[in-house]
């Protein structure tokens, strides 16, 4: 004896069941059968709408659709790529190389060759920009005078912290903010974002720079 589990979660199958008046069955191949002669019934109904539709359906591709759309594009010497008309930054070890790009619906993958060399998270919609400035300052190191050209500029100010930082240093008029702006930068890169942010608040900058590169690793 097989006694069918549905309950009224399932209302079609439990009014069946009610107009059957026995929810008890010989074994469970004569309820599967039960399940088919109730969904076969049922679909009956349908059968017409469904035919309409079934003609304005196209064939399916002849080849399984691509999980991803793929891009070869190339890495500006201002460590950026082009994607759908978004602009993002990549590390700037691979300024002049051509990537394979794999779009995918919430991030894009980046190679050379077949080795995954960055993930990016994705921009929906067009001309809108993500800079990570870890991908840049390798580069700024090598030029600090780049920093004032550069065409994203809020975008090398982590937080409102190193704004601020920026904004003192410049008051200072020294000549030099941008070159130890970017030393700064550099310590958050490559030490600890939080710890250069709590720095810079008790500490001018040059000398939140000055203290962290007693450490030999952290000179430019």
């Amino acid at each position: 004896m097989w006694s069918s589990p549905i309950t009224a979660s399932v209302p079609s199958v439990d009014q069946a069941l009610r107009v059957r008046a026995n929810r008890d069955f010989a074994d469970r191949a004569s309820y599967e059968r039960f399940l088919q002669d109730l969904v076969r019934y049922r679909n009956q109904t349908r059968a017409a709408r469904f035919a309409q539709d079934q003609q304005a359906l196209r064939p399916l591709p002849a080849q399984p659709l691509a999980p991803c759309r793929e891009l070869q594009v190339s890495v500006s010497r201002f460590s950026t790529i082009q994607v759908l008309g978004n602009t993002y930054s990549v590390p700037s070890r691979l300024i002049g190389t051509t990537l394979l790009v794999r779009i995918r619906s919430e991030h894009l993958e980046g190679y050379v060759g077949a080795k995954p060399v960055v993930t990016l998270p994705r921009l929906h919609g067009r001309a809108q920009h993500a800079i990570n400035y870890r991908h840049l300052i390798w580069s700024l190191v090598r030029k600090p005078g780049a920093f004032a050209a550069y065409r994203y500029p809020d975008d090398l100010f982590p937080t409102l912290a190193f704004r601020r930082a920026y904004d003192q240093l410049m008051r200072a008029r020294t000549g030099r903010a941008d070159r130890e702006y970017v030393r700064v930068l550099h310590l958050a890169a490559t030490l600890s974002e939080t710890e250069v942010e709590k720095r810079t608040r008790h500490r001018l900058p040059m000398q939140c720079a000055n203290w962290f590169v007693r450490s030999p690793s952290s000179r430019l």
